[in-house]
């Protein structure tokens, strides 16, 4: 969403937060500038790897098959270890690993 002279008042409004490092306040301006396109013109969150593992869960999948624990994990990405366990469930599910030490094995 464009205006004749550039983007919008919303637009660089979150363009603003996110050089402030506003984070939750960049996403929701962010959120409510989707919110006002059309259908048509929405693009979707996140993009579907469907059987393929995502570059997060490859990240969390290649360090728990060298025996990392899931709070050990977490620390590298930043993320939680609830997160960590359900990565590493989803790489077990796609791959057909047997166990966190199987997943270097099978994951291609």
């Amino acid at each position: 969403m464009t205006t004749a002279g550039g983007p919008t008042p919303s637009r660089r409004c979150g363009e603003q937060y996110t050089e402030l490092g506003a984070v939750y306040d960049a996403a929701r301006a962010r959120t409510l500038l989707r919110s006002h396109q059309p259908p048509e013109v929405r693009r979707p969150g996140r993009p579907a790897f469907d059987d393929r593992l995502s570059p997060r869960e490859r990240e969390v999948a290649e360090l728990a098959a060298r025996g990392l624990r899931n709070r050990e994990i977490a620390v590298v990405p930043h993320l939680s270890p609830r997160t960590v366990e359900q990565h590493v469930a989803r790489a077990l599910r796609k791959t057909g690993a047997v166990s966190r030490r199987d997943l270097l094995r099978t994951s291609p």
